[in-house]
């Protein structure tokens, strides 16, 4: 986007950008105690003519019942998201309003929660996450990547209990609040809340330091500035949007922060790089973009933000055919041109969404056809992005059959992309000229094992890496005994294997403490540039494979920073109980005795867990 076009998403009344896409959107909607029409975001017509009206805050806090407020909140969130999907309403309730009553005097105390302020915290915070949470979702433990119905903002931040008091106003009173005060309530409220997404000033507060305050002689594009390094994200008003701009032009607001605070589009484009994996590389990628700067990019899935490999050399993007028709051969001469080619193939929501099951795993129409056609052409490597939600069959371009071979030859790198959003195409690029490296990725999340026996294309947790690392268990067998009180009850297991079967072959996690730990140590090294290494832990319980249970199963994923050319050895501990316990087929959560293997992602390297009781 230009500077104009980021400035004018800055305010409240974001204008959009229609030539990308992107919408014009309200922030301010509210919703104190029921959606209101009073911030314009929202509005009431012949189709939705009002929304319920709880009672005011300062009553409903009178009940000091904690599951109230939380109810009252999540009935609240319900209509506003229904009325989001009529158009009538926005996503972004600016509500509740947590400032403590300071005053009985104060005009705004049925809007507040009281004078204390542990409640004025407490429902604030019972009220955000009735409103916010995603039924199913309530108990997410990373607060960040928790789903919202809806967005709650608690304001106003601190010291505020002043409107209009014989001559005195809110714009110009000076609140001098104690370190103590300070602490004990509004630091208080904060930490209480914890989570914050995004921080909104006040409508027209930048404008209010400037001609009201008169704080530090600010002219607009002043105030702007220091209001962005101060960490607010978005103005309720026009100050963002009119000075914004010149302010970096007069070099008030660098590139830097301009980087930072501008436009978030670092989270979706970062999430798409990380949920990129490298299933194919013959030694071609990252491509060099000096060496490859022309590129031919032959797409069947639409996708708007492929242009993002431009960035990296001179692109000549040919839509392919339709999913049910061949493409003719002119379409292919771009290729014979290029010194690298991109396919783009898979999937979108005319073949698999809801209510719309796929037949079968191939690739649809005539893809296949069309790489073949393209890998033929092509004077450069040919790199081939799969885009699906669902996988999809790849092995004739991998299975040394004599009759691919020429083509399997000429794709020289496979990824698969998902569907990766807005951010998409620039993660791709960077992915494949080598910004990125695919090492965060472990591999399509899909059906490979929990619910399927059968050969596999690829591994659960399977993707390559730009980088050269290794590592080495340097703990191969483990003995775990666990005390059994004398009345102890085991349960059988049926073994098809009658040797494998144990003296004592099962008890039930909850009839033991489960304070067994398996401890273990881990080798790396890390032979290029520093990366961060994702390690997937797995298990299987040899002596069960004879059962009809689910044996294989995922025991943690650990992140190591690895630095370049250094050694580094980390310690992992596994809770027994939880890693090794396996469900019967009456439901019954059991530790099995016996042989128990813990294998490293998908390597070779094994530890050996010799589970046994004793009485």
């Amino acid at each position: 986007m230009t500077l104009t076009e980021k400035v004018n998403q800055m305010g409240d009344n974001a204008t959009g950008v229609l030539r990308i896409g992107l919408p014009m959107y309200e922030w301010k909607s509210e919703a104190l105690h029921g959606v209101s029409n009073v911030g314009p975001g929202t509005y009431f017509n012949d189709f939705v003519p009002a929304a319920t009206s709880f009672p005011t805050v300062i009553h409903a806090t009178a009940s000091f019942n904690q599951s109230l407020w939380k109810t009252i909140g999540k009935a609240v969130s319900t209509e506003a998201r229904a009325m989001y999907n009529l158009g009538n309403a926005g996503l972004t309730c600016w509500s509740p309003v947590i400032n403590p009553v300071r005053d009985p005097r104060w005009g705004r105390i049925t809007e507040t929660s009281g004078e204390d302020h542990f409640v004025s915290g407490t429902y604030a915070a019972y009220y955000v996450r009735g409103f916010q949470d995603v039924k199913g979702q309530e108990h997410t433990n990373d607060t960040g990547s928790r789903p919202l119905k809806v967005s709650a903002c608690c304001k106003h931040y601190a010291a505020y209990d002043v409107d209009q008091w014989k001559g005195v106003d809110r714009k110009k009173f000076d609140a001098k609040v104690t370190e103590q005060d300070m602490v004990e309530t509004f630091v208080h409220l904060k930490c209480v809340l914890k989570m914050v997404i995004y921080i909104v000033s006040d409508c027209d507060s930048i404008e209010v330091i400037v001609t009201d305050h008169k704080w530090l002689s600010d002219t607009p594009e002043d105030a702007v500035a220091q209001t962005l390094k101060a960490g607010l994200d978005l103005d309720c008003g026009v100050y963002f949007p009119q000075f914004l701009g010149s302010s970096v032009m007069q070099g008030k607001f660098s590139d830097t922060w301009k980087e930072g605070y501008l436009f978030r589009r670092t989270h979706p484009a970062e999430a798409a790089r990380q949920g990129t994996v490298l299933l194919k590389n013959d030694e071609t990628l990252p491509l060099n973009a000096d060496a490859v700067n022309n590129l031919a990019v032959f797409f069947v899935v639409m996708f708007l933000h492929l242009k993002g490999l431009s960035a990296f050399g001179r692109v000549t993007y040919e839509e392919g055919c339709e999913f049910g028709v061949q493409c003719p051969n002119d379409k292919l001469i771009f290729a014979e041109r290029a010194h690298a080619t991109i396919l783009v193939m898979g999937t979108n929501l005319t073949i698999e969404e809801e209510n719309r099951d796929r037949g079968d795993p191939l690739l649809p129409g005539y893809q296949n056809q069309l790489i073949t056609q393209v890998a033929i052409a092509s004077k450069g490597p040919v790199i081939l992005v799969i885009m699906s939600a669902g996988g999809v069959d790849v092995s004739s371009f991998l299975d040394p059959d004599p009759n691919m071979d020429y083509i399997n030859k000429k794709i020289k790198g496979m990824l698969w992309v998902g569907h990766p959003g807005q951010e998409g195409g620039r993660a791709i690029a960077d992915v494949v000229f080598g910004k990125c490296n695919p090492v965060d990725s472990l591999g399509y999340p899909g059906r490979t094992y929990k619910f399927f026996d059968g050969s596999t294309v690829y591994p659960f947790g399977y993707g390559l890496s730009y980088t050269k690392f290794s590592y080495k268990l340097t703990s191969k067998n483990v003995p775990l005994t666990t005390k059994l009180s004398r009345l102890q009850h085991y349960h059988q297991l049926n073994y098809k294997n009658k040797s494998l079967k144990q003296s004592c072959p099962a008890v039930l996690v909850d009839d033991i403490t489960c304070e067994n730990q398996i401890a273990f140590g881990l080798k790396c090294r890390m032979w290029e540039t520093k990366t961060v290494v994702k390690l997937l832990w797995c298990t299987r319980s040899l002596q069960m494979e004879s059962l009809e249970l689910i044996l294989n199963k995922e025991l943690g994923l650990t992140e190591v920073l690895l630095l370049q050319k250094r050694v580094k050895m980390f310690k992992f501990g596994l809770n027994a109980c939880e890693s090794l316990s396996i469900v019967d087929n009456k439901g019954y959560k059991l530790l099995p005795s016996g042989l128990h293997k813990i294998m490293l992602g998908t390597s070779s390297q094994l530890i050996d867990v010799n589970v046994s009781f004793v009485w």
